[in-house]
Order: structure tokens, then sequence, then C-alpha cells
């Protein structure tokens, strides 16, 4: 069944946050603008947080969205956040930022599934990918702005509870 325009310009909304986040990994990894490429994910999460919504509300919810808003979660939640951490060099030792990293990553594909086969509507299972990524951003955000050097052991702890809370069993309502 082709999709509608209502449905059609709502996928275009839901492709820009994917658009932001793309370009926050570019001015991570090009320019080292890391300020303006976080600003860049809060809008995408805006984003996020609005598309899902107002396609239920407008009964123009689609499966082609619903891929697209899962690649918005995996670029600019879970990818551009460990970006912008080995950019910054937060975890000095090697194999330490590619364990952490290669955790956090693989954790939030593993929620994402889930999301994707989940059928409960009420509820979701494991702290959304859009929630974690935010925290992880604001938390880096807050080291650097500040200047205040953190051990690199706090950050990977950081990305390994927050991997072991995307995977969680607990469920919270939607909102």
């Amino acid at each position: 069944m082709p999709l509608s325009n209502n449905a059609k310009l709502l996928n275009a909304f839901t492709m820009s946050g994917i658009v932001l986040g793309l370009i926050a990994i570019a001015l991570f990894i090009l320019l080292e603008l890391f300020v303006v490429g976080s600003v860049l994910l809060v809008l995408s999460a805006i984003i996020d947080r609005y598309d899902g919504k107002l396609a239920r509300k407008y009964n123009i919810a689609n499966e082609f969205g619903k891929a697209m808003d899962g690649f918005n979660d995996l670029i600019s939640f879970i990818i551009a956040p460990v970006i912008l951490i080995y950019q910054l060099n937060m975890m000095h030792s090697l194999i330490l930022c590619v364990i952490g990293t290669l955790i956090f990553i693989i954790a939030g594909i593993f929620r994402l599934a889930r999301f994707a086969v989940d059928n409960q509507n009420d509820t979701i299972q494991g702290l959304p990918t859009t929630l974690t990524g935010l925290i992880l951003i604001i938390f880096v955000m807050l080291i650097y702005i500040s200047g205040v050097k953190v051990s690199q052991w706090i950050v990977f702890s950081g990305l390994v509870v927050l991997s072991i809370l995307m995977v969680a069993s607990f469920r919270v309502k939607k909102i």
C-alpha cells in the first residue's frame, strides 16, 4: 500500500534526525566541533521523541518509518556518542576504548532489535537508546566543557553501566 503524503512528510522528519546524527559524527571527526555536534544530537533526540507520537496521533505509522527510527537511534545515540568519546581521547588505553565501545554498541543493537519485535505497546524493556545516548552525551559534554580530567575507568564504567541498563529486563511505561 502506497504511503500518504502525510506519512512521507513524517518519514522525511525522521530522516532529518538521521541527517543530524550523521552531520554530528562528521563534525566530531573532521572539524572537532564537539559542542555543536552534541547540540545536533539533542535536536535529533527531539525529533526522535515526536516522530513516533505524531505518526500514532495521525494514524500514519508505517514499517518504513519504524525502521528509519531504529537507524536514527543507532546512528545518533549509539554510534555518535562513542565516536565523541574516542575523538575526545577520554580513554587513553586503546584496548579499554575498543572493549567499552563494543560493549556499548552491541548492547545498543540488542536493545534496538528487542524493541523492534516487542509487542507490548504500553511498556518498553530496558533503558531506551535515545535516553541512554543523551545521558552519555551530556556526561561527556559536562566533562569536556568543565575541563575536568576524569579517569578512563569512569568513562569505561559509564559505558558498561549504560549498556547493562539498555539490555536489562525491567519494563517502564512509555511516555
